[in-house]
């Protein structure tokens, strides 16, 4: 088969310009057909407001793109051959440059598995991945002028729409990249049917022709530039193919100073003494204190039917205490744990990238030289120990920081972990003790129960299966006598997301969905109620410090939580910070608002009117401003420096 060289005339020139400006407004019109998908219940109003601004974005991507194409084609080499190469040979240029500044951190965790020193193979990685975009634009354009290309066609809207439905949960710029091939394939792709559309556009007047382009310039500029409803703006940050929204430079949080805000907790704490251990009247001679955390469970799971699955943390809440307004540090692992043992936040901590064990991949890990609970305990004489039960948790790259004994036992079954523990208590019965374990149910992939039904049924399976560990903790300490010097504290280290905000298991966003977290402390002598105080993981530290009567670091940023474990109430004065290395700030205020920072885009909900976080109420005005200005001040006090964890 013989394959037409490209031909340096207008009508060629033209067809290219049409390609491209289609392929985008077609992707446009995927992106409001996923999103109907995706979020069905959405008001008709904003929807329009959000792809109205989607469409002409994508509109002024596709004139400027169009634009480049029709000129190469118009006024570009013209000998057979030629012109392909250099144009692929620019593309390819375009699309590294590209890739080293959206990709280079989202997939710099993917080095370190070769010869190849991490720091170079960091930035290869990028360029390789951004070979996609020559490749699928050669094969469009040979492809496009011949029967096979409406395949191109299909296959770009079939890209177009898989990686949004299918993999929601990617990062921005790898949705960026799916995004960019996708409309050259339907660009490329589509140029052997735009004879008669093209045909028919240039027997329409020259004037005609002018102003329809001058109109859809502007729109595509006031849909890119002007100010956007802070609503829609966040809506527009949720759909994975609205490409240019997420990458647009949002001024409205970067024109914000912080406040002047007075009150202990917006000065530096670094200097501040030691504050003395609260007195806890029930608290045992020799306390065993059990902190459990299992992963990635949601706080509603203990607020409504689901319960049912996990009976034995149900009854833990019923004759204990129940935290109902409970917040993670951050939507992750390490963060999170890290942040709770040292009884900082993880922009407070120094982080290095670091080897695993495992391979010679790098991951950023917290290597930080603050004094840990473990290191307070260890000094006033009590054991402390991590049980880990993952293989490869990486729970010895500082997270657990100054533990004394780390268990292995080599399983992931939470029942299995529940003895180890119960096997180290026996050997250390006659001393007060502190212990962390990690249940990783209920972690995706979701398969330690089955692969039946949905992600959220298989995720609830799992979590049966480490309420099992918590029944065999309370069980065997019951067995052994010890119930009267337990002190058990369950919680997660963040929650999870089932396509709420359009995101997926955790780590990405900042919505309660992903760091609202249940909070359970269970010991004989308390009397069971349900505490509505807003409480953070954070003040997790005093408050265990406090039972074993140890003064808690002046540095430390939570606020014990013994009052509340004594009969009394909280009288909190603290924020409550969420913390994120991908980019994303948060706090929780008395006044029941939510602030979130991603990326520069301010969001404010009212979790009392809207606990969804379904509509962002940041209208720049005092109020919100006055938010934003409390976080940046709270932040500058603290010396945060977020850290992009990979």
């Amino acid at each position: 088969m013989t394959l037409p060289a490209p031909q340096a005339d207008p009508t060629t020139a033209r067809r290219a310009f049409a390609g491209h400006v289609g392929a985008w407004l077609g992707l446009a019109l995927l992106d409001f057909g996923v999103r109907l998908v995706e979020r069905p219940q959405e008001a008709l109003g904003l929807r329009l407001a959000v792809h109205a601004i989607d469409l002409g974005q994508l509109l002024l991507l596709g004139l400027s793109s169009g634009a480049v194409a029709y000129a190469w084609r118009r006024y570009g080499p013209e000998r057979r051959g030629l012109g392909l190469f250099s144009g692929l040979l620019l593309l390819t240029i375009l699309a590294i440059v590209v890739a080293e500044r959206i990709l280079w951190l989202e997939l710099l965790g993917a080095a370190g598995h070769t010869p190849i020193p991490w720091e170079i193979e960091a930035r290869i990685i990028p360029a390789l991945f951004a070979l996609s975009v020559p490749a699928a634009a050669g094969l469009a354009y040979k492809l496009g002028p011949t029967k096979l290309g409406p395949l191109c066609v299909i296959a770009g809207l079939g890209l177009g729409a898989a990686h949004q439905l299918l993999f929601p949960n990617l990062y921005p710029g790898i949705h960026t990249f799916a995004t960019w091939v996708a409309a050259l394939l339907v660009a490329e792709g589509s140029q052997g049917l735009l004879a008669r559309p093209v045909a028919f556009w240039d027997r329409r007047s020259r004037w005609v022709r002018r102003a329809t382009l001058a109109v859809a310039v502007a729109l595509g500029l006031v849909a890119t530039v002007a100010p956007i409803p802070p609503n829609a703006a966040t809506r527009l940050r949720q759909i994975p193919g609205a490409v240019v929204a997420r990458h647009v430079p949002r001024w409205d949080a970067a024109g914000v100073a912080s406040a002047r805000v007075e009150g202990p907790w917006y000065r530096s704490r670094a200097a501040l003494p030691a504050i003395p251990a609260t007195a806890i009247p029930w608290a045992p001679d020799k306390p065993i204190v059990l902190l459990v955390l299992v992963d990635a469970l949601r706080a509603d799971v203990l607020m409504g039917d689901e319960a049912e699955h996990m009976p034995a943390l149900r009854q833990l809440a019923a004759s204990g205490l129940q935290f109902r307004r409970t917040w993670s540090i951050a939507p992750g692992t390490a963060e999170t744990v890290s942040g709770l043992l040292a009884g900082k936040y993880p922009s407070q901590l120094h982080w290095a990238r670091q080897p695993t064990s495992r391979s010679r991949k790098m991951v950023l890990w917290p290597k930080d030289d603050s004094v840990r609970v473990a290191n307070l305990l260890d000094d006033a004489g009590v054991a402390t120990s991590v049980v880990k039960g993952m293989p490869g948790f990486a729970l010895n790259y500082g997270l657990t920081q100054g533990i004394a004994e780390v268990t292995d036992v080599h399983s992931r079954r939470a029942k299995t972990i529940a003895q180890g523990w119960l096997r180290w208590v026996d050997s250390h019965e006659d001393r007060a003790s502190f212990c962390y374990v990690h249940f990783i149910e209920a972690h995706r992939p979701y398969d330690l129960a089955g692969t039946e039904g949905t992600l959220r049924e298989r995720y609830l399976r799992e979590l049966t299966l480490a309420d099992q560990g918590i029944e065999a903790v309370v069980k065997g300490i019951a067995e052994r006598g010890l119930s009267d010097r337990l002190v058990l504290i369950v919680s997660a280290d963040h929650g999870e997301g089932f396509g709420e905000h359009n995101a997926y298991y955790h780590g990405t966003t900042l919505y309660e969905e992903m760091v609202r977290v249940p909070l359970v402390i269970h010991h004989p002598a308390l009397h069971p109620r349900v505490v509505d105080s807003r409480v953070s993981l954070i003040d997790l530290a005093p408050t265990i410090l406090d039972l074993f009567g140890v003064a808690t670091p002046g540095s430390y940023m939570g606020q014990t939580l013994a009052p509340v474990l004594a009969g009394g109430s909280l009288a909190a004065t603290r924020p409550i910070y969420l913390d994120s290395q991908r980019g994303l700030t948060g706090m929780v205020f008395e006044d029941g608002h939510k602030l979130l920072v991603d990326d520069g885009l301010p969001e404010l909900y009212d979790l009392d009117a809207d606990p969804g976080e379904e509509e962002n109420i940041y209208d720049g005005g005092d109020h919100a401003r006055r938010h934003l200005g409390e976080l940046r001040a709270f932040e500058k006090a603290h010396q945060m420096v977020p850290v992009r964890r990979q």
